[in-house]
């Protein structure tokens, strides 16, 4: 498998008319959304339309899964920083030192095509997390380097339906249903990350007045949650979001002023691109390019 080898699965087909403000690069239908398969896709779809700190919850989420994955000691710090860089709490100087690590820590470039779980390219797609402009994309790109890549995408479309919750069904919560109750079952649920209290959840809300059946019913749902789950989240007045059909296409915007890439002169896929997708080269070190386990020099 080459570097340039496709990481998704594209999203199936749906009937369904997009929003008039959605007929770009990224655009999502309600059905499309509810049964995609490509995270990507839907992460491009939320890019600049919801807060940074769910793109970062879900790229925890994704990492967070695959953590035993890693065997260093800085991997395991930084997968758990991406949840506190979340929350923004993590300042600027920490952050490049833990990038500075990831960058050391990488494993030579190893080709491992029957392999069951590609070292290199998993190190690598965390490193680039903690670099990249584009929020959640290495998570997903992360995928390439796991035998199970195919199912790992699915799942990850499970996290960012879990963390978004139907963006064209937005959801009003009233104030008066975080009762001391709610409040305390949500705030465990996400400290702890651990999340089979939600029917408990459920009947809190419940018995608080709520009767909304999208929000009971992904209380009480079958599936996997995780940090930023969106109930969880309006259970503790973190943000909401806007109505999808309002949102504004940003791609744009992104793509129109892209550079080449200055060692295999493709276009790269955003403007401030510290990394070439088509490649593998990297050059957040001005001196060199590192292109996948090798130092390319930098065109004059």
């Amino acid at each position: 498998m080459t570097f340039l080898t496709k990481l998704c699965e594209q999203p199936e087909n749906a009937s369904g008319n997009r929003p008039a403000s959605w007929e770009g690069l990224n655009a999502v239908t309600e059905s499309e959304w509810l049964k995609c398969v490509d995270p990507e896709h839907m992460r491009r779809f939320l890019e600049g339309n919801v807060p940074e700190r769910k793109l970062r919850l879900f790229a925890s989420a994704g990492f967070q899964e695959i953590a035993h994955l890693f065997p260093e000691a800085c991997q395991q710090q930084a997968i758990e920083m991406l949840g506190q860089l979340a929350e923004g709490i993590v300042t600027a100087d920490v952050r490049s030192a833990i990038g500075s690590s990831l960058h050391h820590a990488l494993p030579p470039f190893i080709t491992t095509e029957n392999a069951s779980h590609d070292p290199y390219v998993l190190a690598l797609m965390l490193y680039r997390e903690f670099r990249s402009s584009s929020i959640g994309h290495h998570a997903v790109a992360a995928t390439c380097g796991r035998a199970d890549g195919a199912a790992a995408r699915r799942k990850q479309c499970c996290y960012l339906r879990d963390i978004i919750g139907n963006p064209f069904q937005p959801v009003a919560f009233d104030p008066s249903w975080q009762t001391l109750s709610v409040v305390r079952l949500a705030q465990g649920m996400y400290d702890a990350r651990s999340f089979d209290k939600m029917p408990d959840l459920s009947d809190a809300l419940e018995r608080a007045g709520c009767r909304n059946e999208a929000i009971l019913g992904h209380c009480r749902k079958p599936g996997e949650h995780v940090r930023g789950c969106w109930v969880v989240d309006l259970a503790l007045g973190k943000e909401g979001l806007t109505d999808a059909s309002k949102w504004v296409d940003h791609s744009f915007d992104k793509y129109k002023r892209r550079q080449p890439c200055p060692s295999c002169a493709k276009l790269l896929r955003t403007d401030n691109a510290k990394q070439c997708f088509e490649c593998g080269s990297d050059w957040h070190d001005p001196s060199n390019i590192i292109r996948r386990g090798s130092q390319i020099h930098l065109r004059g």
